[in-house]
Order: structure tokens, then C-alpha cells, then sequence
């Protein structure tokens, strides 16, 4: 579950079991920008493309440049299969600096 206190990092896949339909995640690209789950799901039955920042990652959950890439493949994975897409979101910023962006 989410915590009361706004500080305190939480378990996103803990929050995407309890949400989703019982058993239905299925994760992609888990060794790939891991501040960024991506997945499909299914939510009342219906299958959904699921975004999320994963605020126990390194960073905690901040869009990365790879993460940014990660979940622009997915959602276009998600627009040309007609898929409707649910983002959870606890963005706590961007990473910056010459290594994020490439110099």
C-alpha cells in the first residue's frame, strides 16, 4: 500500500497486485531502466498497458533518459495495439547531468 508519509518509499508492484486484476501483470523490460515498470494488466477484466515509477529504484523512480526511452517504446507498443494505458504516478523528478544526457 501507499504510506501516509509522502517521504516514505513504498513497493510500486505491491500497489499494481492490488489494483489489477489478481495475477494479471505481466512485466516487460524488468533489467531495462528499472525506475520505470512497464506491463500489461488487465483491470476489470480489460487488458490495460500499465506505466509506473518505481520509487525503490535507484533514484527513486526519477525519469532517466533510458527510463524516458522505455516508456515512450511501450506506449507506442500500447497506441498501435489499440491498448489503453494506466499511469501511476510518483514522479519525484528528472535525472540531469552529462550522463543522462549523453556528453
Amino acid at each position: 500500500t501507499v504510506p501516509l508519509d509522502r517521504q516514505r518509499p513504498f513497493d510500486m508492484r505491491g500497489v499494481l497486485s492490488a489494483v489489477l486484476d489478481w495475477g494479471s501483470f505481466f512485466e516487460l523490460k524488468r533489467g531495462m531502466a528499472s525506475s520505470v515498470v512497464v506491463g500489461l494488466g488487465r483491470l476489470a477484466g480489460g487488458v490495460v498497458g500499465v506505466v509506473a515509477n518505481d520509487c525503490l529504484a535507484p533514484g527513486a523512480g526519477s525519469m532517466t533518459a533510458l527510463a524516458s526511452q522505455k516508456f515512450l517504446a511501450f506506449g507506442r507498443m500500447c497506441e498501435q495495439f489499440h491498448v489503453p494505458m494506466v499511469h501511476f504516478v510518483d514522479e519525484p523528478g528528472f535525472m540531469v547531468g552529462e550522463e543522462e544526457s549523453g556528453t
